[in-house]
């Protein structure tokens, strides 16, 4: 008697593709497009732009020196994003819709 494989749904997603594009794009929010959590993905789209825009203006306008924490507060936001990435390559392991990751 044989012994039918185990169902795979055809459009899970691979976690090991998912943590490679969480390590190598993770500040752009990539990995949650990926997986389906696209609200996750805009924001940190969003903080990442915030960032550099606010870098640039620091960079190119004329700023008051009182906004000179703007410039630590941005560098610590990309910090943050980085570790918002790899935090979510270990820890994410279901899609949006709840399915698994396979391997």
């Amino acid at each position: 008697m044989s012994v039918a494989p185990p169902l795979v749904n055809p459009s899970a997603r691979n976690r090991l593709v998912y943590i490679l594009i969480a390590l190598h794009l993770g500040v752009l929010g990539t990995h949650d497009y990926y997986s389906g959590h696209y609200r996750r993905g805009l924001v940190k789209l969003g903080l990442l732009v915030a960032c550099f825009l606010a870098m640039a203006v620091l960079y190119f306008g004329e700023v008051p020196a009182d906004f000179a924490f703007l410039a630590d507060a941005c560098s610590g936001g990309l910090i943050a994003l980085e570790l918002w990435a790899i935090i979510d390559a270990i820890r994410v392991t279901k899609d949006a819709d709840g399915e698994p990751f396979t391997w």
